[in-house]
């Protein structure tokens, strides 16, 4: 699969955005809460996401945009396996990473935050949806 990091791959959603955190579930993997749910919408991908970075911890546009742009390579050049993971078990997700550290952190960090957290949701996705 290519490397890409498409529209349709994108959470937009405001109606979508507003139920993930109505009825999401949620956990931390430093630097990030990951906030996700399973959805029965027919999308081109098994899973849309979003990146959210606070403006009450990051004044400046310019700063958020870095740290959403480190966030969003990170999850292009390590969705593949992820999305295996998911479409193996027949499961739409959408997800957002809500960057929670107060300072930048570089991107090798990020990277790292994005690799694990995806691993953990994968696993808790298939875990969310075994009939066992």
């Amino acid at each position: 699969m290519p490397q890409t990091f498409k529209k349709p791959e994108r959470l937009c959603s405001r109606k979508i955005i507003e139920e993930l955190f109505g009825t999401g579930k949620s956990f931390f993997c430093y630097p990030f809460r990951v906030v996700w749910l399973k959805t029965d919408r027919q999308q081109p991908y098994p899973a849309q996401m979003t990146p959210a970075v606070s403006s009450r911890n990051f004044r400046k546009a310019v700063t958020r945009n870095i740290i959403r742009r480190r966030i969003k390579e990170a999850y292009r050049k390590n969705k593949d396996s992820f999305y295996s993971d998911i479409s193996r078990a027949g499961i739409k997700l959408v997800f957002m990473f809500q960057y929670t550290e107060k300072e930048v952190v570089g991107y090798a960090e990020i990277e790292k935050g994005v690799i694990t957290a995806l691993g953990k949701l994968s696993e808790k996705a298939v875990q969310a949806s075994d009939p066992c």
